[in-house]
C-alpha cells in the first residue's frame, strides 16, 4: 500500500457501513474508480498440523482513480466471511490516477468441498456521499480449488486445541506433563478455564475464569491456577484445579497484574512491582501464595534500571531479568540473591528461557525477510537464541505468543493466531 494512506485492519467480523441496496455501476470510462486486476481464490486448506480443515479466501485488487478524492473501504463478504478494510487518505486526497492495490486473506469454517462454488461480493469506494453511488462492486461465484500442500508448519508443531472465533491463552504445563491449562474466550469478556491432554485430544472446560483476566499461571505442584484481574485491587484469584473451588489471595500492595512467572518450586509466583513513587523502580519480587507475602529480588550486581520483563530459568531458583539501558539478560538466585550473566548482548524484547546455559525464545517478526508477508496480516513467530547463533523454531504465516516449557523440559506450548483464528499449538524440542 502507498505510504501516503493509515490503514485500520478490523479483523472481527463488521457489517459493512454501507447502503445494502444493489448500486448501479456506471461505465467504467465514466467512474472515479476503475479496476485494473480484480480475483478471488477460494481454497479448501486441509494443512497438516491443524486439527481442522478450513475455507482460504485469497482477495486481490487492484485499480485507479480518474479525479483526485478518497479511497475509504475495500469490504469483502462471502459464506462465512464478512469484513472491512478502512482507508483514509491525508490532505486533499490522492491525486488522479494513483493506483489502489488490495490483498487480503480470510478463513471461514463453512466448509465447501473442493469442485463447489461459493459466492462472493467485493466492494470499493468512498464515504464522501457525492461518491456513494460510484463505488465498485463485483459479484461472482469461485469454484473451490484444493489445498496446494505448500503452505505446512514445521513437523514438530502441531495444534492441540482451537476453534474458530475464539481466543486462547497458555497457562501451563501439569506436573506429570500430561495436560495443558489454558484460558478460552469465545465471546464476551468471561475467558473460560479449559485443559486438553498434551499428546492432542478433547478440550475440557473447567470453570469461568471472570472478567478483565490479564493473566493466568499454573502452580503445577500445588495444581493450582493463579489468575490476576485488572478489577482486582492487591489481589489474586487462587483456582484449585481437583475441587474445582476458588479462593481470593491478598497481596501487598504493589505488584503488577501482568506478567506472572511460574517457579519451580511449589506454592509462589514471580512478579513485577512497583510503587505509586515515580522515582522508584520497578522490580522482580516473589510472591508467597500461602500468604501473599511479597519478597523482593534485590542484589547490587543487577543493573539499575526499571525491570521491563522477567522469565523463570529451567532447572534453577533463577529469574531472567531484562533491566532498562542494559543488553545483559542476568540470572538472579531469589534464594541467595546471586547474579550471572545469561546474554551479554540482547537486543530483543520480552523473552522465555528454554535451558538453564541461557538459550532464550521470543517473538519476532518474519515480515522483513520472509518474501511471503501480507500486510494486514502480521507474520509473528518463535526465534531462539544463545547469544552466538539463532534460528527460527516457527515459520507458520500468522502471529504466535511466547511459549510456556513442559516441566520436564521436553517441549512447550503456545498460543497462535494461524488462519485468521487462535489456538494452542505443541512444539517438541
Amino acid at each position: 500500500m502507498r505510504k501516503n494512506c493509515v490503514f485500520i485492519l478490523l479483523w472481527l467480523p463488521v457489517l459493512l457501513a454501507c447502503d445494502e441496496q444493489p448500486v448501479q455501476i456506471p461505465p467504467e470510462n465514466d467512474s472515479i474508480f476503475v479496476v485494473d486486476t480484480f480475483d478471488v481464490k477460494i481454497i479448501y486448506e486441509d494443512t497438516r498440523g491443524f486439527l481442522y480443515p478450513m475455507m482460504r479466501h485469497d482477495v486481490t485488487f487492484s485499480g485507479h482513480r480518474t479525479t483526485q478524492g478518497y479511497i475509504d473501504f475495500f469490504g469483502y463478504k462471502s459464506d462465512g466471511v464478512e469484513s472491512q478494510i478502512l482507508l483514509e487518505y491525508y490532505g486533499a486526497g490522492a491525486s488522479a490516477g494513483t493506483p489502489f492495490d488490495f490483498r487480503n486473506l480470510y478463513w471461514s469454517n463453512k466448509m465447501t468441498q473442493v469442485g463447489g462454488k461459493v459466492s462472493y461480493r467485493f466492494e470499493a469506494g468512498s464515504m464522501d456521499p457525492d461518491e456513494m453511488g460510484d463505488r465498485i462492486v463485483r459479484t461472482g461465484e469461485a469454484v473451490i480449488q484444493p489445498d496446494a500442500g505448500d503452505d505446512a508448519p514445521v513437523s514438530n508443531s502441531f495444534q492441540l486445541a482451537g476453534e474458530a472465533e475464539s481466543w486462547y491463552g497458555v497457562a501451563g504445563v501439569s506436573a506429570g506433563g500430561d495436560q495443558v491449562y489454558f484460558l478460552k474466550r469465545i465471546s464476551g469478556p468471561e475467558p473460560m478455564i479449559a485443559r486438553v491432554p498434551a499428546t492432542g485430544g478433547s478440550e475440557e472446560i473447567l470453570a469461568s475464569a471472570g472478567t478483565n483476566v490479564s493473566a493466568a499461571v499454573l502452580d503445577a505442584g500445588n495444581r493450582r491456577l493463579v489468575l490476576s484481574s485488572e478489577t482486582l485491587k492487591n489481589a489474586l484469584l487462587i483456582y484449585a484445579l481437583e475441587t474445582g473451588t476458588w479462593d481470593t489471595l491478598q497481596v501487598a500492595a504493589g505488584f503488577k497484574a501482568s506478567p506472572l512467572v511460574a517457579l519451580p518450586e511449589p506454592g509462589k509466583i514471580a512478579v513485577l512491582t512497583a510503587s505509586t513513587d515515580p522515582a522508584e523502580l520497578t522490580r522482580a519480587a516473589i510472591i508467597d501464595l500461602a500468604g501473599g507475602e511479597i519478597t523482593p529480588v534485590t542484589s547490587l550486581s543487577i543493573p539499575v534500571g526499571h525491570v521491563r520483563w522477567l522469565a523463570s530459568v529451567p532447572g534453577t531458583n533463577e529469574l531472567a531479568l531484562k533491566v532498562d539501558g542494559s543488553t545483559r539478560i542476568v540470572a538472579v538466585d531469589y534464594t541467595t540473591n546471586g547474579v550471572r550473566t545469561l546474554l551479554d548482548d540482547y537486543t530483543g524484547g520480552i523473552f522465555h528461557v528454554l535451558t538453564k546455559e541461557g538459550r532464550l525464545v521470543r517473538v519476532r517478526s518474519r515480515d522483513e525477510d520472509s518474501g511471503k508477508e501480507i500486510i494486514w496480516l502480521r507474520h509473528d513467530n518463535l526465534f531462539a537464541e544463545d547469544g552466538t547463533s539463532g534460528e527460527w523454531l516457527t515459520r507458520y504465516l500468522g502471529r504466535d505468543a511466547l511459549p510456556v516449557l513442559s516441566p520436564d523440559g521436553r517441549f512447550f506450548v503456545f498460543s497462535s493466531q494461524r488462519r485468521g483464528h487462535y489456538g494452542i499449538w505443541r512444539f517438541d524440542l
